[in-house]
């Protein structure tokens, strides 16, 4: 009885648990392995778990769920490659066909006169330059280009 006495006096009963290193644990790497052994999970894995459960999506789930339900393009190509349909222009910010152009040129036009044959439009403007050209050359003749101008005052004054 009386080892039995000694043994309790002695304090409680200490087991030991095998660990990767040869040193003292640290504070986290003791709450690690408590985790370990007693099956505790992360608050990641535990947010998952009840997200799962009760039907949480991410943001980008129920971006995609509502685009699918609606109809809608999911990515950012596709919204793009949509307005650019719509609009009449390419990805890249050139105007998409020339019918579409002539036809807003011709409503420009329209709505010039109607205001007073003030141009405002930058593609306006440019339609009426080109017109302007056109005509002037079918009037006076195609003008010549900077080579041939220089060929031909090679010729006259002969070259050197």
């Amino acid at each position: 009885a009386a080892a039995a006495a000694d043994a309790g006096a002695a304090g409680p009963k200490t087991v030991a648990v095998p660990s990767s290193t040869t040193g003292p644990l640290s504070e986290e790497e003791r709450k690690l392995d408590r985790a370990k052994r007693f099956g505790v999970k992360s608050d990641d894995i535990r947010k998952a778990e009840r997200a799962e459960r009760f039907g949480v999506k991410s943001d980008d789930m129920r971006k995609a769920d509502r685009a699918a339900r609606f109809g809608l393009p999911a990515s950012a190509e596709e919204k793009k490659a949509d307005r650019g349909k719509k609009f009449g222009t390419s990805t890249n910010g050139s105007s998409g066909s020339s019918a579409a152009t002539a036809i807003d040129i011709e409503k420009l036009k329209t709505r010039a006169e109607r205001f007073g044959g003030q141009v405002t439009s930058k593609h306006l403007q440019k339609a009426t330059e080109t017109e302007a050209m056109k005509r002037r050359a079918d009037r006076f003749g195609p003008s010549d280009t900077s080579e041939a101008k220089k060929t031909k005052r090679a010729e006259r004054f002969g070259s050197q």
